[in-house]
């Protein structure tokens, strides 16, 4: 069993690996937001009246605004555990 301080400095570790990871899954959903934006601009500027186009791209807003969300999400328990964990 080690000291208050060896625990308060494991503990903090833990947790600053636990943020760092936070971090980099938004990171993650990040680019894939941006790399379905960049594929619905593509097909935007290809679709005209095509109603399967139309779906695809509505099919690709709801996916971008869904990683958004989970991304909002993850930073927020980011920082609820930075919080924490002063």
């Amino acid at each position: 069993m080690g000291t208050v301080a060896e625990r308060r400095a494991d503990e903090v570790d833990r947790l600053t690996g636990r943020i760092a990871l936070l971090l980099e899954e938004t990171a993650h959903q990040g680019l894939l937001a941006l790399r379905l934006l960049m594929q619905a601009r593509e097909l935007a500027m290809e679709a005209d009246e095509d109603d399967a186009v139309r779906r695809i791209l509505s099919t690709l807003d709801e996916r971008l605004a869904h990683l958004e969300r989970e991304g909002r999400d993850r930073l927020r328990q980011a920082r609820r555990l930075l919080r924490i964990g002063r």
